[in-house]
């Protein structure tokens, strides 16, 4: 078996020439349930919703799981619980917090930020999901429509001719969101429809609104907004809020119109407006709990809401290294690190006008080291395509002194996208839930002034 030498960093990227101004687009896209559009049911009272026997469930996680669980994974529900709820994830495991209804005051979206240096290799899109989690690829929940980060950056790349690995899901991992990757609940296939509709209805807006704009981007000390989640073991904390931010210098151009497809229209935006807010910070999202039912985007919603309340056009918020982090002030957090965001006039750092746009992405077999997590991913419960195949890998310098090896005998493919923009920016990826340890040393690291 050949072990897998993960690279530490993605970010030494081709460059090229080419010097057209940078394009930016952003678009947002409705999550609320639309069940009667997808010919589907949903089912929100608790009472329905039938929840999941505490006996049942550990003779699930018992060693010989697999065997006593695997009639059950059929293309409906493998979980004992009524197929047509949506549930919180996050919470313990299985289908114990169902969804009553989505919050109104905030909603949760689909939002997506298209950064483009004009030509196809050039052009990247990032796409936030106000939800639990999102898988890279799914086993049988879709069994005849396209779903999963890999399946839709495929389909999307045949339609417009940029890159596969240009293309980006990640999910703000608000635990009173819905959960999507089946282990709190397997996913009704009429809400997993919507949900990949609107994925690329937001990755479309956003390339059809395309104009030429000025990147500004930066770093704050955020020290009191996140703290150690648990007392079970000891990390750095993610000290810094990481931001960029989009002001539209010129009318919509051609190269939306040559990239978006007919789902979306684009809209230019008033030189001198905000195009879009990208913020990263690292803090779970667990303040509002379960909420009575009702599915809310957590503390980052308050941050979208706020940035788009003080520089207008489409906020995005993007998970750092959370693993281990808690939100320092509740779901303030969001607002108080909005308000950390400089105003245009006193944003010290700009890419330059004619910087280039590269993205590089690897993909490889991890090993499936969470035995209770892959045990009932087996019988479909986290409905996630494990591969019968060994892998390892090493972390250090180089392999001979790395001093951390993991393995399995089963493995799961994951990605890790690094983008570069100019010299001094750069937004990087990375499978699952990562610690601050990781994210801290990326940033250290990766010979960009400023990563996201």
């Amino acid at each position: 078996m050949k072990p897998v030498f993960l690279p530490a960093f993605l970010l030494l990227l081709l460059t090229s020439p080419f010097t057209a101004a940078l394009e930016v687009g952003a678009a947002k896209i409705n999550l609320a349930p639309r069940p009667a559009d997808y010919e589907g049911t949903w089912v929100t009272d608790a009472e329905d919703c039938k929840g999941l026997d505490a006996v049942y469930l550990e003779q699930l996680l018992s060693p010989r799981a697999p065997e006593k669980a695997d009639h059950l994974a059929t293309a409906g529900s493998p979980w004992n619980e009524n197929p047509n709820c949506l549930y919180m994830g996050g919470f313990g495991i299985g289908p114990a917090n169902p969804i009553s209804a989505f919050d109104e005051e905030y909603g949760l979206w689909a939002r997506a930020i298209a950064i483009s240096d004009g030509t196809a290799a050039g052009t990247i899109v990032l796409t936030v999901l106000d939800a639990e989690g999102y898988f890279w690829n799914y086993a049988q929940k879709c069994p005849d429509f396209t779903c999963g980060a890999k399946a839709l950056a495929q389909e999307i790349s045949a339609s417009t001719g940029i890159p596969a690995a240009n293309f980006v899901v990640a999910s703000t991992h608000s635990h009173a969101a819905p959960d999507l990757i089946g282990g709190w609940g397997f996913v009704p296939g009429w809400y997993m429809r919507q949900v990949s509709d609107a994925i690329r209805d937001a990755v479309s807006g956003a390339l059809a609104n395309l104009q030429p704009a000025t990147l500004q981007f930066g770093e704050e000390r955020a020290r009191a907004q996140n703290r150690e989640r648990r007392d079970t073991y000891r990390s750095a904390e993610e000290q810094q809020l990481t931001w960029l931010r989009a002001i539209a210098t010129g009318a919509a151009s051609n190269t939306g119109k040559k990239f978006a497809s007919q789902r979306q229209k684009g809209k230019a935006v008033a030189p001198g407006q905000t195009l879009a807010v990208l913020g990263a910070y690292a803090a779970h999202p667990t303040t509002k709990g379960t909420n009575d039912g009702v599915a809310h985007p957590d503390w980052p919603g308050l941050f979208v809401r706020r940035v788009e309340e003080r520089f207008g056009g489409t906020g995005l918020l993007i998970m750092t290294g959370l693993g281990n982090m808690t939100a320092g002030s509740g779901t303030e957090t969001g607002t108080q690190l909005a308000d950390l965001i400089p105003e245009q006039h006193n944003a010290a750092r700009t890419v330059p006008e004619a910087a280039t746009v590269r993205a590089l992405q690897t993909v490889w077999n991890h090993p499936t080291t969470n035995v209770p997590l892959t045990t009932l991913g087996f019988p479909g419960f986290f409905d996630r395509t494990f591969t019968p195949m060994p892998a390892e890998v090493r972390t250090g310098k180089t392999p001979d002194s790395a001093p951390c090896v993991s393995s399995s005998p089963v493995s799961v493919e994951v990605a890790v996208t690094t983008i570069r923009i100019g010299e001094d920016l750069a937004i990087t990826t990375g499978p699952g839930e990562l610690f601050s340890n990781l994210t801290n040393t990326i940033k250290e690291q990766s010979g960009a002034r400023v990563t996201l």
